[in-house]
């Protein structure tokens, strides 16, 4: 079957989703529509099946009709150079509405909605309008959730932000945090210092505004700085957007308001959350100025409702690329150079050497001196490896539903699990902090480059324990290695972007001393 895909509704597609449409139930046609405008190619270019010339084109509106309870969705929509306005999305609501499909509700971000929720009435005491094709019913009207994360970054990391209550939340909160857990084996680890100065396109990614307001980083700022209003704060914000992308029926433990909206044992904490959240929103200030109310109506009551799918990020997820330069920044090898250079190291056969003798473990590891940070860190990763190999050592760990008085010697895991972590055993925790030890003889500051790197620190460590469990003595040696390539490749970063700043302001100071010189010799 061929289809007609011109620029407009796309009426082939609507016949074909109707015909869909007939082995459905109710629940299974209900829809969202998102919208969004994606920057395109200029060029011109030529369409051979209408023998005809397209073109200049700086944008592309694009409608995307996707299932709330069924994981379905379809372009319905394109036209270069459009707004979207009232009538037109009556057109494209009654089209897809004659074909079969619910529409309920529309997503968009907030900058190019804006005209459009003006036409429709849309405010914050109003956030429907009716269903031009069906009066009775009611269109709900959601701001793109990733949208109003990253503008309350923004805020957050340009001028800050005053709570309801007056406390104040700067970015130093979290750089004092970052101060605090700095070591090679972080509690922290996914949010990044530049994550805190992301400028110009980067701040249109979402992962590190995601990031920023994690659980996980609102739990080390509690634990690392003592701030609990910070704390709460950002946990509130991870909540929200835990609810506004459920989908599951069966969350994860430490994530229940990921389960689907409407789902009685989560949906008395998923409207606590939504209403804290409002509030929360509608007091919150920026410093020197005033901020409206972030959109924040989200109200449904139908069944099992998966508000992950009420966002127009939906439509760049589906026509663009991952960032392939984010993916390769923890890439070993950089270019060819670094290739080059890698191989030859990697040629070198000299075996790894331990200097560490038998008796004196416990001299060593005066050597080894952790941060509190770096050593509940520590205790993570003993009890990841304690979880991974339960089947064939469960003496390394237990759950920590099971345990009392071990969770006062494991604050971090304490601190962030929600009954289902493990906990380490005192002994196994004793013997990672001897691999530590043992890991620190061997690679110093750097790392080993000869060839077998991993495979060597397991027969050390096999040798030295040849009671433990070979498994774990493995996931040990990876994730330790790793661990250690990441946190170079981090420093070799850092050292390169110090250069890469001191040549910017070198230029910057040049091009000063000249206008200035310029300006003083013209007077």
């Amino acid at each position: 079957m061929k289809f007609s895909c011109k620029p407009g509704i796309l009426h082939d597609v609507l016949l074909l989703m109707k015909r869909n449409c007939e082995s459905l139930n109710n629940p299974e046609k209900v829809c969202i529509l998102s919208f969004d405008e994606m920057h395109i190619d200029s060029r011109l270019c030529y369409d051979s099946s209408e023998d005809q010339v397209l073109g200049p084109f700086s944008k592309v509106q694009v409608v995307l009709a996707r299932g709330i309870m069924s994981p379905w969705k379809q372009p319905v929509y394109f036209d270069f150079q459009k707004n979207m306005n009232t009538a037109l999305l009556t057109e494209i609501i009654k089209a897809i509405e004659i074909s079969g499909i619910i529409v309920v509700a529309i997503v968009a971000d907030i900058a190019g909605s804006a005209t459009l929720w003006k036409e429709l009435g849309i405010c914050q005491e109003v956030s429907s309008f009716p269903n031009p094709f069906d009066t009775i019913r009611n269109i709900w009207v959601f701001a793109d959730p990733p949208h109003y994360l990253k503008l309350l970054r923004n805020h957050f990391l340009d001028s800050g932000i005053i709570l309801q209550n007056g406390t104040v939340l700067f970015v130093s909160i979290v750089e004092s945090m970052l101060e605090k857990d700095r070591g090679e084996i972080k509690m922290c680890h996914k949010l990044k210092p530049h994550f805190l100065s992301v400028k110009g396109n980067a701040r249109q990614r979402v992962a590190p505004a995601k990031t920023l307001f994690s659980a996980t980083t609102a739990k080390s700022i509690e634990l690392l700085t003592g701030n609990k209003e910070a704390a709460n704060f950002f946990e509130l914000i991870d909540s929200f957007f835990d609810v506004m992308n459920s989908s599951t029926p069966d969350p994860a433990r430490n994530k229940p308001l990921q389960a689907a909206f409407g789902l009685l044992p989560f949906y008395a904490k998923q409207c606590e959350v939504l209403e804290k959240t409002k509030i929360a929103i509608s007091e919150l200030r920026v410093i020197a100025n005033r901020l409206p109310a972030l959109p924040s109506k989200a109200n449904t009551q139908e069944q099992e409702a998966i508000p992950a799918y009420l966002t127009a990020d939906i439509l760049k997820n589906d026509f663009l690329d991952k960032d392939m330069e984010e993916m390769s920044k923890d890439l070993n090898v950089t270019n060819e150079e670094d290739l080059q250079i890698c191989e030859k190291l990697c040629s070198e056969t000299i075996p790894m050497t331990w200097i560490v003798e038998q008796s004196s473990i416990s001299q060593k590891q005066k050597q080894c001196l952790m941060t509190f940070a770096e050593h509940e860190a520590l205790k993570y990763v003993s009890a990841y490896i304690a979880f991974k190999v339960k089947k064939k050592d469960p003496t390394l760990g237990n759950i920590s539903a099971n345990v009392v008085e071990d969770l006062d010697s494991a604050i971090w895991i304490k601190t962030i699990s929600a009954g289902g972590l493990t906990v380490p055993s005192e002994s196994w925790l004793q013997t990672v902090e001897e691999f530590e030890c043992i890991f620190a003889s061997i690679h110093g500051k750097d790392i080993y480059k000869g060839k077998r790197v991993i495979q060597q620190l397991m027969e050390i460590l096999e040798e030295k324990y040849p009671n433990l469990c070979k498994e774990a003595i493995k996931r040990y040696a990876r994730i330790r290695t790793f661990i250690r390539l990441r946190y170079l490749n981090f420093q070799a970063g850092q050292i390169k972007k110090d250069i890469r700043d001191k040549k910017t302001q070198k230029w910057l100071n040049s091009k000063i001393s000249t206008k200035k010189s310029t300006k003083e010799n013209g007077n």
